[in-house]
Order: C-alpha cells, then sequence, then structure tokens
C-alpha cells in the first residue's frame, strides 16, 4: 500500500517555526546547488525505512529534535521523492526550496 510505496508515514508536526535543513548528501542528484539553509515551516517529524531509502536531507530544530527533511528511492521501475518543505507559498519561494523541487523532479524523470 501506500507506506510501502513510499517507504514513510507522517507523525506529528510543532507550529511553524525557524529550523535548519542540512543536507547530508551532497553528491545526491537532488541535492546539487543546494546548501544547508534556514528556513520557518512547519518541521515535519516521520517514520520512514532507513534501509530502504536514500536520506538527503535533515531539519534541526532550535529545540534540537531532528527529521528527515528529504530522501529518495526506487519502486519497482518508478521513484519516490519525499520533500517535507513547502506548506506555504513563501516558503516554496525560498531559492534551496526550489532548487530540490527542479531537482526531484528531473530525477524522478530520469533526466
Amino acid at each position: 500500500g501506500y507506506r510501502r510505496t513510499v517507504a514513510g508515514y507522517f507523525q506529528f508536526h510543532p507550529p511553524y517555526m525557524h529550523f535548519d535543513v542540512n543536507i547530508t548528501d551532497s553528491e545526491h542528484p537532488i541535492t546539487q546547488g543546494v546548501e544547508d539553509y534556514e528556513i520557518e515551516d512547519e518541521q515535519h517529524f516521520i517514520w520512514f525505512d532507513n534501509d530502504r531509502v536514500d536520506l538527503f536531507a535533515v531539519s534541526q530544530g532550535k529545540d534540537g529534535r531532528q527529521s528527515a527533511s528529504g530522501y529518495s528511492h526506487e519502486y519497482g521501475k518508478g521513484r519516490v521523492v519525499y520533500l517535507a518543505n513547502g506548506h506555504r507559498l513563501v516558503v516554496l519561494q525560498q531559492p534551496p526550496v526550489q532548487r530540490l523541487l527542479i531537482n526531484a523532479v528531473n530525477w524522478l524523470l530520469h533526466k
């Protein structure tokens, strides 16, 4: 089902807050041209299958809590990407978020 395809699921998020997004795999095609950045958004906490995904970004809250912020994996003949950021237009307008989205679409399309 859904959890198997996505290799993860949402658990909770605190109110909007400032937090850091750290790129953990700078060699991944989705992170090309992206450096660590700070953002104000919902810091989503998820469960994910660490054995099945390539984690490329984590969020680090000012309170010290960490969560996956971006991962990818192949599923059957397809590809799956999880990106946590982007719950408001102002977030989607941030250059690092835009670059991650563009890179993710290109990776999904095998470009």
